[in-house]
């Protein structure tokens, strides 16, 4: 989870001096970042991205080891990214991998600081995600536009390969993030991990049903009813808080539904509700 806004740290990955004495002197008259590091090559960068996050990452494309693509790749969502470079033509790439912005060497610090007021919109977002399921929303990118939606429009997400689906009743968005990463910046209480790749939403979720010997799929209520599966690795909880439900009289009684418009049921047909053996 990111610091306030007037604690944030960045990274700078640069390979070239004066780029990150220019960097660090136009950081210095900002007053939002408190943490400022440097990683001089794409190997140092994908290590210290890997021992924590950052709120924003500076990334140059040409690096010494990997470049700068690389390293997204190896590391999305460990921070928001702005690419520093004097090559135009990685733009593109740059900005379907989820980039906030592009700074083309050389930039001005009034162009610095449109980009960095751009990400503050995108950091701001995820701060305040867990304060509210009701009134936030997500932030993301989808075919190189910025897109927020409410979070009580989302019904779940799915993984895509490296890419992760957002879906709504009404629509399906992808952007280029690991469902592990977006579903980090969603609120626990109210979106819960059912499968490898899927999160559902948990005020959508109407009922458990047995789909095959052993198959269980959740069925969410909505417009399109929609059916999530439940991996066998998430079954045991997921029949817990079924099992919890099923004691409450009323919606607001389990933890697990508790803004569900609906009291939830299990349909597990003629068989007995079993956890498999091997979980």
């Amino acid at each position: 989870m990111p610091g306030a806004l007037n604690t944030l740290s960045v990274l700078i990955v640069e390979d070239e001096l004066q780029s990150i004495h220019l960097i660090q002197s136009f950081l210095t008259h900002r007053t939002e970042f408190t943490s400022i590091s440097v990683a001089r090559s794409g190997e140092k960068a994908i290590e210290a991205l890997a021992a924590r996050r950052f709120d924003l990452i500076l990334l140059d494309i040409r690096l010494p080891g990997c470049s700068g693509i690389e390293v997204l790749s190896r590391t999305a969502g460990r921070g928001h990214v702005i690419f520093v470079t004097a090559h135009d033509r990685y733009a593109l790439r740059a900005f379907e991998m989820g980039a906030v912005d592009y700074l083309l060497k050389p930039f001005s610090r009034s162009r610095f600081d449109r980009a960095i007021e751009r990400s503050l919109i995108f950091i701001r977002n995820e701060k305040f995600q867990h304060d509210s399921v009701n009134t936030l929303s997500l932030a993301f990118r989808s075919d190189r536009q910025n897109y927020l939606v409410a979070l009580r429009d989302i019904l779940y997400l799915s993984s895509a390969g490296k890419r992760t689906r957002i879906h709504t009743d009404t629509e399906i968005f992808e952007t280029p993030e690991l469902l592990k990463s977006v579903a980090g910046r969603l609120p626990p209480e109210s979106f819960l991990r059912v499968h490898r790749q899927f999160v559902v939403h948990r005020r959508w979720v109407r009922r458990l049903k047995r789909d095959g010997e052993k198959r269980f799929v959740l069925i969410l209520d909505t417009t399109n009813p929609a059916m999530v599966p439940v991996g066998r690795y998430y079954l045991p909880y997921v029949l817990t808080l079924f099992e919890t439900a099923a004691r409450c009289k009323t919606s607001e009684a389990g933890s697990f539904f508790a803004d569900s418009e609906t009291t939830p049921q299990c349909n597990t047909g003629n068989h007995a509700i079993k956890t498999p053996s091997n979980g």
